[in-house]
């Protein structure tokens, strides 16, 4: 199964979840998994690095990803634009690498 951009966005969202869980509540497993997706973020540039984490949080949070965007003055449109792209540019970067979908 090849990678899409919504996998590596459900990746990114599981990575920082656990991120956020006390040590006690993390097996190593988690760590790894979520170091590797962390890691896919230096694929991107800063700009879509942030979107994708900030859009990340937001999900893991349970916030409103539009009054997120609001709060911050991003544009929307230019926000999913964004974070679709940089989704599918480390999906297709990870498929060119032959990294197996896990």
């Amino acid at each position: 199964m090849p990678w899409t951009g919504k996998l590596v966005q459900q990746r990114l969202r599981e990575a920082l979840a656990c991120e956020r869980r006390p040590p006690g509540e993390r097996t190593t497993l988690d760590v790894l998994r979520a170091q590797e997706a962390l890691g896919w973020l230096s694929l991107v540039d800063k700009s879509e690095r942030r979107y994708l984490a900030v859009q990340a949080l937001a999900a893991d949070a349970g916030l409103s990803t539009r009054a997120m965007l609001r709060a911050r003055g991003w544009p929307r449109t230019s926000f999913y634009r964004a974070v679709g792209s940089a989704a599918s540019r480390i999906a297709n970067e990870l498929d060119a690498r032959g990294v197996a979908v896990r």
